[in-house]
Formats: C-alpha cells, sequence, structure tokens
C-alpha cells in the first residue's frame, strides 16, 4: 500500500493515502480513501503489477520460466 502511495503523482491524494496507512485499521481505512478518491482502478492496476512481479521474480529464483498467456485463445 506504501509503495501504491508514493507512486500517485496528486499531491493531495498522496498525503491522504499515506495518512490513512497507519496504525489499526489501516487497510479498511486505505481502501475508504482510495475510493474516495476514485482512484479503485489505479489501486487495483498497481498491486496486479506488484503481484506480477512477485511472482516472475520467485519463478527466476527457482529456475522457472513463466508463459504469459492471458491472450491465448483456448486450450494449447
Amino acid at each position: 500500500m506504501r509503495r501504491f502511495c508514493d507512486s500517485v503523482s496528486e499531491d493531495r491524494q498522496r498525503e491522504a493515502l499515506l495518512a490513512a496507512v497507519h496504525g489499526g485499521g489501516a487497510f479498511r481505512r486505505f481502501r475508504s480513501e482510495v475510493e474516495r478518491l476514485r482512484l479503485t482502478e489505479a489501486w487495483f492496476a498497481f498491486r496486479l503489477e506488484s503481484l506480477e512481479r512477485v511472482v516472475l521474480e520467485w519463478a527466476e529464483d527457482n529456475g522457472l520460466e513463466c508463459v504469459d498467456d492471458r491472450n491465448r485463445s483456448g486450450p494449447a
């Protein structure tokens, strides 16, 4: 969440998000701010990209090759 906050270019939005991610209930407050600021689509895109990066790094570290077949139509 912190990396997403830091990636937001608009100062007021970034500061609101950063304020939300501290203390107990941080995820709930963060999600509320994301929705209030209409950044839900950007958050999900950022999250997906981050998860993909983690998977690719893990695969590389374990000698595995990843194949992106999201655009493939039907079974191989």
